[in-house]
């Protein structure tokens, strides 16, 4: 256009100025593609140096507020910190049963039996039995017992104090993760209509440049529009996954271990 005469000089030289601006841009980018690629494979477990690819699948976004309160409840049923603690308190209330149990009589038999390969004196018998039967009644000891008692009752409140502390925990994680998540989706939409928006607009700033009624700067700044939209986007998505991710971590619900024989031999519904 400008060697038709149709443009001036300040429109080249303000292409050349912003193709090398990209240009720059397009390295950086490259270059953290390789670092990505490095610190996945180191993830992995595989040598830096292979080329490891993602093979994109399509993400499918939906704006229906998370369920929050069944979320956490089922977090409460597989979050094995949650089920360990539950166990301590199961085990902590028993302890108190075994040193109540110190409080009630004991009851003690034994027999013994006996062979002699030679009866003498009256006994016409090589074989004897002897049966002892002894009852032990606690009176008092001191307060050992109850001191006993106590500390396992001072257990199964430490416990349970535990269990309520990783119970708040694990619902804040999956309430953090349903707002995250929550929020990228409709971060999501909302980038996509600014998506349409910009492109429209570069459409009609290349037809008002092409009519003459515009400066390449127009073009380049819808452009530029377009492109961070476009860049938002991706950003959006890219929350989303994240954010999905660690709500199905949060509520220990991954949809990858129903592949894995080893992990998940039964098969269970989605």
């Amino acid at each position: 256009m400008f060697e038709a005469g149709t443009v001036a000089k300040f429109d080249v030289t303000t292409a050349q100025t912003n193709l090398d601006n990209l240009n720059q841009q397009l390295i950086q980018a490259q270059s953290r593609v390789k670092v990505a690629q490095a610190s996945l494979n180191r993830v992995l477990g595989v040598d830096v140096n292979i080329g490891t690819q993602i093979v994109k699948d399509k993400l499918e976004v939906y704006g229906v507020p998370v369920d929050v309160p069944a979320a956490i409840q089922t977090a409460y049923t597989k979050r094995p910190e949650v089920l360990s603690q539950e166990t301590a308190v199961k085990l902590t209330k028993k302890g108190v049963k075994l040193q109540r149990s110190a409080y009630y009589p004991t009851l003690t038999a034994q027999v013994v039996a006996g062979y002699t390969f030679a009866a003498t004196g009256l006994n016409t018998s090589n074989t004897s039995y002897q049966g002892t039967l002894q009852a032990n009644i606690p009176i008092w000891n001191g307060g050992v017992t109850r001191a006993k008692v106590e500390q396992a009752q001072q257990d199964v409140a430490i416990a349970t104090d535990t269990l309520s502390q990783v119970q708040l925990g694990v619902a804040l994680d999956v309430r953090s993760a349903a707002i995250s998540l929550e929020e990228a989706a409709s971060r999501v939409e909302s980038t996509q209509q600014t998506v349409s928006l910009a492109e429209e607009a570069l459409r009609l700033a290349n037809v008002r440049y092409n009519a003459g009624i515009a400066i390449l700067v127009e073009v380049l700044n819808a452009e530029s529009e377009l492109t961070q939209a476009r860049y938002n986007n991706i950003n959006a998505h890219s929350d989303y996954a994240t954010a999905q991710a660690k709500l199905q971590r949060a509520t220990s619900c991954i949809p990858e271990l129903a592949s894995l024989s080893l992990l998940n031999p039964v098969e269970t519904k989605p």
